[in-house]
């Protein structure tokens, strides 16, 4: 409830909130992998993913949106590598 209070009135309000669907972007089923991290810097989104399997298995990681690029990084935020992507039905492998 929330109370508006003006210079000759005062107004309550009764506000009914609605809990927005929960919903993942990020598909790292049976990966192995975890986010460890989730910012923007740049215009970019940067992702970092924790390997808790700690091998050098590659993973399929699908991310709901098409994407312009994946970048491999260090923790410098050097490029190391370029990943070729899929995307279909407005999804990125």
């Amino acid at each position: 409830m929330i109370a508006i209070v003006g210079m000759n009135h005062c107004c309550i309000l009764a506000i009914q909130w609605q809990k927005p669907e929960s919903k993942s972007f990020i598909d790292l089923q049976n990966t192995g992998y975890q986010v460890s991290a989730l910012q923007m810097k740049d215009g970019k989104v940067l992702l970092r993913l924790f390997n808790s399997e700690g091998d050098e298995k590659l993973q399929k990681v699908t991310i709901d949106m098409p994407l312009s690029g994946v970048e491999e990084v260090d923790l410098n935020g050097q490029c190391i590598e370029r990943k070729k992507i899929k995307t279909r039905a407005g999804k990125s492998e």
